[in-house]
């Protein structure tokens, strides 16, 4: 399944200015790659739950032996068929992400950034 998500690309989409307007953005490289790991990790299985909750349970059995078979290709092409677009997803839940992780972080303020 990492294979299909990692094609969409949620960590560019999450990590761009993540830090900055964070204000991390000194932080240790290691600190950055980990926070930017968990995020990932979440953002694909919020896909997948996605994913899993538009198919009906005969679908899903088979989505998930797709997933299970070395070529990545072939769980992509299905859910092609099913018109579920990865890419989307991944985009909408990598925003939803960053925006729940900054009101978190502001206590739902705007996020101070200035233009460089």
């Amino acid at each position: 399944m990492d294979d299909v998500l990692a094609s969409a690309g949620p960590m560019s989409i999450f990590s761009d200015d993540i830090f900055k307007l964070l204000k991390l953005e000194d932080i240790a490289q290691e600190v950055k790659d980990k926070i930017i790991e968990n995020a990932v990790s979440s953002i694909q299985s919020r896909v997948l739950g996605r994913v899993m909750d538009s198919l009906d349970d005969p679908e899903r059995e088979e989505f998930m032996r797709l997933v299970a078979d070395p070529d990545p290709k072939k769980a992509e092409e299905y859910l092609k068929t099913k018109e579920i677009n990865i890419e989307q997803l991944t985009a909408q839940e990598a925003l939803y992400y960053k925006s729940e992780l900054l009101d978190l972080v502001t206590g739902g303020e705007p996020a101070d950034v200035k233009e460089e």
